[in-house]
């Protein structure tokens, strides 16, 4: 193009000092392309790469802006016409923890299945069509058509989508009080494979600066991707102690529609925010979706394993599960609905200050992502023999009490 360095793209000039220019080439909309696969080029230029094109799009405005979803058609307005669709919406809304919200993925789901089914059954989709199949059933409770139907329905490829369809489809006939004599079995079995920390400190050691940020985020957490990676900053707190912020998730972020908070170091926090706030972004990752395509990908191609943003909610789980720390603590982390106890989620009160307390004795250096098992112990927390002294009664006392507990529980039988 016989551009000058001042007209060139920002990660072509870094790329020429170090000799990777043949990685690189420039489209006539001067945006940098990648030319070269992985195994020719290594994967450090790879992610370097990456890294930077990133942030050339983000200092040359070149945002890529949001999908606008175009699904508001002629047969889905049909569907959502349906009295029977809209009595399925009245039910989703009442259960327990929703307090009268509706996903859009519920929505959605809901009518891809109304779509599918009528058009298996070889009916038009009509305002009423949805309707015409529950007067069909309340009429004929003994007649076992529609179960069949829905079952075979349920079998065809790809047979976990038609599963899910399938169990929404129960859900439509029975909020409709059509109950089908059907069952449909749409939870997979789970193929989450160990990796053992060696592997996965290797793994963390090679992203980059923002890649890691992401993985230790959710690694210290524990709650879903999504609610962590989309919060607004505002429910981020960074006062209230001295070494942990404290991420506030609303009941509408979480998928058990529990309202929780999130513990992690303030310092990964600070150095999230300081990022969000050189892109003037309103949320820690928007791109999350991404960045963990990519890192899953590269974790592929080099280390031939699979690594989700869901196999470090699992790690959270299983390192916690192996503390003294109570369950109910460590699943409130989590967002997850407490189970140890009488109606735990309802009479169980929760006491930050205790369960960072809790955090702090006894996962935050089992979490890391970083740290070898040498380095978990002594805590770097501690001043003295004295804090550690301190620490120990702490976890001392927490089996005491769930000692006593066992106890009580037994002499009741």
């Amino acid at each position: 193009m016989g551009s000058t360095d001042e007209t060139k793209p920002r990660i072509e000039q870094k790329y020429e000092a170090e000799n990777y220019k043949e990685i690189f080439k420039l489209r006539q909309d001067g945006k940098p392309v990648l030319q070269i696969k992985y195994k020719e080029m290594g994967k450090q230029a790879l992610y370097a790469y990456k890294f930077h094109q990133r942030n050339w799009y983000v200092h040359h405005k070149h945002q890529r802006q949001p999908r606008t979803f175009t699904r508001k058609t002629e047969e889905t307005e049909l569907i959502l016409a349906d009295p029977v669709i809209q009595r399925y919406f009245t039910v989703v809304r009442n259960r327990p923890r929703n307090e009268g919200y509706l996903s859009e993925s519920t929505k959605q789901l809901a009518i891809c299945s109304c779509k599918h089914f009528l058009a298996y059954l070889n009916l038009p989709i009509t305002s009423t069509a949805m309707s015409d199949l529950v007067k069909i059933k309340r009429g004929n409770p003994a007649d076992f058509t529609i179960e069949d139907k829905l079952e075979q329905f349920a079998l065809l490829p790809k047979i976990t989508t038609h599963k899910e369809y399938g169990s929404y489809i129960l859900g439509i006939f029975k909020a409709n009080r059509a109950i089908l004599q059907s069952h449909i079995d749409n939870h997979s079995k789970a193929s989450t494979k160990p990796i053992s920390e060696g592997i996965l400190r290797q793994i963390v050691s090679e992203l980059p600066p923002r890649e890691l940020e992401l993985v230790q985020l959710q690694a210290y957490a524990g709650q879903r991707i999504k609610a962590l990676a989309t919060v607004a900053l505002s429910q981020i707190d960074m006062t209230s102690f001295e070494n942990y912020a404290i991420i506030h998730i609303t009941s509408e972020q979480n998928k058990t529609r529990q309202e929780h908070d999130c513990v992690v170091p303030k310092k990964l926090m600070e150095s999230i925010l300081e990022r969000c706030k050189t892109i003037h972004a309103i949320v820690p990752f928007a791109n999350y979706e991404q960045m963990w395509r990519e890192i899953r990908q590269f974790v592929a191609m080099k280390y031939d394993i699979r690594l989700t943003s869901h196999y470090l909610r699992k790690r959270f789980a299983t390192i916690a599960s192996e503390t003294p720390m109570d369950v109910n603590q460590w699943d409130y982390l989590m967002g997850s609905k407490k189970s140890k106890g009488h109606d735990a989620n309802i009479y169980n009160l929760t006491f930050l200050e205790k369960i960072v307390q809790n955090y702090d004795t006894c996962l935050v250096r089992k979490l890391s992502p970083e740290t070898t098992p040498e380095e978990t112990s002594p805590p770097s927390s501690t001043k003295g023999n004295e804090t550690v002294l301190e620490q120990l009664k702490t976890i001392i006392q927490m089996q005491k009490e769930q000692i006593d507990k066992l106890t009580d529980a037994l002499t009741r039988i």
